[in-house]
């Protein structure tokens, strides 16, 4: 049996036949300055282009270099989670295809945690190449998620991270199908430290992380780390009772002045709107925590592996 690497370095890539000589060269190069024992795990996210013919030539040419590839394009997190489960390293680090993570970042990471450090997570300094919406929207997303949750991601936190094996037994451990890996980590606690870096230009290519997928995420997040939206939903109706409550008084001091009070059909209707969009909305955000039960009590697999290249074994399918 192989003896399990100091290092693990874990790849998700989706259509980057344009990155991935350079990724695996650059990753490679970093690795073998920085010294000791590792493995490369490129997870295949249903890629459909030329991506896992070049990623099964770099395994054969070198047996450090892993390759495990998905039946279809399952996301981000999910193949995150498909390369931690296949890594067996002593430390485990996760970073993006596009080379905005740059590979020099690695020694810095090893450094602090071969110093003790259980988690090195990076902060990033600037978004190269970024627009300002993408810039507005992130640092949206990460302010209002510190004030809906009870944990506290940094603005510019990303998927690149070096997680002690303790750390990642420990993440293997969780069930839930609708995983976001930033608030996870953050959660778990264990020996922390920040690593801010600057990003670079994409090495080539589009990003495959639309508006869409974004949104989705954010979903996970506020939806897996915070029950606040259920309590506004009940803020909501209670603000509809008081308006409601308000006008009744209201028409009714009339009433007692002798004021004429003409009984119209615009009243009535605003009191059935203003009930009837509260009830949809308190059952909007119920029914979205209800889906999530939904999906977490069918347990269905978080990623299906169609095949792997280099592994001695496949790893034990996790619930």
């Amino acid at each position: 049996m192989e003896t399990a690497p100091e290092i693990s370095v874990v790849v998700p890539l989706y259509n980057e036949e344009k990155t991935a000589e350079e990724l695996v060269a650059s990753v490679k190069s970093t690795l073998e300055e920085i010294g000791g024992t590792w493995e490369l795990v490129l997870v295949s996210d249903g890629s459909t282009d030329r991506t896992d013919a070049l990623l099964q030539e770099a395994s054969r040419l070198d047996t450090r270099v892993k390759l495990v590839v998905l039946s279809r394009n399952f996301g981000q997190q999910a193949a995150l989670c498909a390369g931690m489960d296949y890594a067996r390293g002593r430390s485990v680090i996760t970073m993006d295809a596009d080379l905005q993570h740059p590979p020099e970042v690695l020694k810095e990471m090893v450094r602090l945690w071969r110093g003790g450090y259980e988690v090195v997570f990076t902060v990033r300094k600037g978004a190269a190449g970024a627009g300002w919406l993408k810039r507005l929207t992130s640092n949206l997303f990460y302010r209002v998620l510190r004030r809906l949750s009870r944990i506290d991601v940094r603005a510019g936190a990303a998927d690149f991270r070096l997680l002690d094996r303790a750390v990642v037994e420990c993440l293997g451990g969780f069930h839930e199908r609708h995983l976001f890996y930033r608030g996870l980590v953050n959660w778990v606690g264990f020996r922390q430290i920040p690593l801010e870096y600057a990003a670079t230009p994409r090495f080539a290519g589009k990003s495959k992380y639309t508006y869409k997928k974004m949104l989705s995420l954010a979903e996970d997040a506020l939806l897996s780390f915070s029950e606040l939206p259920l309590k506004l939903a009940i803020v909501a109706g209670s603000l509809a009772m008081l308006l409601v409550l308000a006008y009744a008084v209201h028409i009714t001091v009339l009433f007692a002045l002798g004021e004429h009070v003409e009984p119209g059909w615009t009243s009535l209707m605003c009191v059935l709107l203003i009930f009837g969009s509260t009830i949809l909305l308190s059952l909007g955000v119920i029914g979205l925590y209800i889906g999530r039960i939904y999906e977490e009590v069918k347990r269905r697999p978080r990623y299906i592996v169609r095949r792997d290249f280099g592994f001695e074994r496949p790893p034990e399918v996790r619930d």
